[in-house]
C-alpha cells in the first residue's frame, strides 16, 4: 500500500484501506504530513504478524507512537522522515526488532547517545543499511554501538551528524567488514580514518565525504590507489590538482534543491 507524498491522506483513509487488506505487508506514507499515532496503533494491533515494510512522516507523531513500532517482530524496513519532534523514549525498544534489515532516521535532531545505545543494544545480524542524519546526539559511542550490533552492515549514512570523530568511526570501521556504501557529507571532524579503510573495508565502493574539509587529498589518492573501483564524492573546489580529480573518479553529487534548479533550466532552456 503506497501512499508516499500523497499529502491529503489522513488517519481515517489509511485506517480504512489497511483493514480491507488481511495480507497487507508493506504500508508507504512518506510525505503523507497529516498521520498521527492512531496510524500506528491500529498497524501494531492489526498488521502485527504481516507488516515487513513501514515507511512514515515523523512530523505528527510522538514517542508514544513510534515507541509501539516495537512490537512489529517481523518488520524488516523502517523509515521515519523529519524526526523532529521524537525523543531518545521513541527507539529505546527498537533492540527488539531482531529482523531489521534496513533503518533510515531522518533530521534526528533529539536523539543521542541513550537512545541508540538502547536501539542497538542487541546483534541485528540481518540489518544492512542505517541512515541516521541530521543529529548532532549521535557521537562516537553511538557509531560504536551501531557497529557491534550490525556486524553484516553494507550501508551507512551519517551524513550532518557533526559530532563523529576519527576514533568512532575506526572503531566503527573495524566491525564492518562488508562495509560497501559510506556516506559522510558534512561530518567536519573526521581526518585521519580515510587511511584505514583499505585495511577495515577492502569491499568499499562509494565514499561520500563532500564539505569534511580536514580531510586530506594525499589520504584520498593513497585510498584510489589500493581501491581502484571506489567512487569517492568529494569537494571538487577545493583545489585538487587535475590528478587527483583524475584518480578519484569524481562525480557529482547535488542537493535537492541543486537538482530541482537544474531541471527547472533544462526545461527553461528547451521550451525557447
Amino acid at each position: 500500500l503506497n501512499f508516499s507524498e500523497c499529502e491529503t491522506v489522513t488517519d481515517f483513509g489509511v485506517n480504512a484501506m489497511t483493514s480491507f487488506l488481511p495480507k497487507l505487508n508493506s504500508v508507504l506514507c512518506d510525505g503523507v504530513l497529516s498521520l498521527h499515532d492512531e496510524v500506528i496503533e491500529m498497524i501494531v494491533t492489526k498488521k502485527c504478524n504481516t507488516i515487513t515494510d513501514l515507511q512514515l512522516d515523523g512530523g505528527n507523531l510522538t514517542d508514544e507512537g513510534v515507541e509501539m513500532l516495537s512490537e512489529l517482530r517481523y518488520l524488516r524496513r523502517l523509515r521515519i522522515q523529519y524526526c523532529d519532534n521524537l525523543t531518545d523514549d521513541a527507539i529505546l525498544d527498537f533492540h527488539s526488532l531482531l529482523y531489521l534489515e534496513e533503518l533510515s532516521l531522518t533530521r534526528a535532531h533529539s536523539f543521542s547517545t541513550t537512545g541508540f545505545v538502547g536501539a542497538f543494544s542487541r546483534p541485528h545480524h540481518f540489518m544492512r543499511i542505517v541512515e541516521i542524519t541530521e543529529c548532532s546526539g549521535l557521537d562516537d559511542v553511538s557509531l560504536t554501538a551501531i557497529g557491534r550490533s550490525c556486524p553484516n552492515l553494507t550501508d551507512l549514512n551519517i551524513s550532518w551528524c557533526r559530532n563523529v570523530t576519527d576514533d568512532g568511526m575506526i572503531c566503527f570501521l573495524e566491525r564492518v567488514s562488508q562495509l560497501q556504501v559510506l556516506k559522510l557529507q558534512s561530518v567536519p571532524k573526521l581526518c585521519d580514518f580515510v587511511a584505514l579503510i583499505p585495511l577495515y573495508t577492502p569491499s568499499l565502493a562509494h565514499l561520500n565525504v563532500i564539505s569534511c574539509s580536514r580531510i586530506r587529498e594525499e589520504d584520498l589518492l593513497a585510498v584510489a590507489a589500493q581501491l581502484p573501483d571506489l567512487q569517492i564524492a568529494y569537494n571538487r573546489d577545493l583545489g585538487c590538482s587535475p590528478k587527483t580529480t583524475k584518480m578519484l573518479k569524481y562525480f557529482d553529487l547535488m542537493s535537492p534543491r541543486q537538482f530541482a534548479m537544474t531541471n527547472r533550466l533544462h526545461r527553461m532552456s528547451g521550451s525557447t
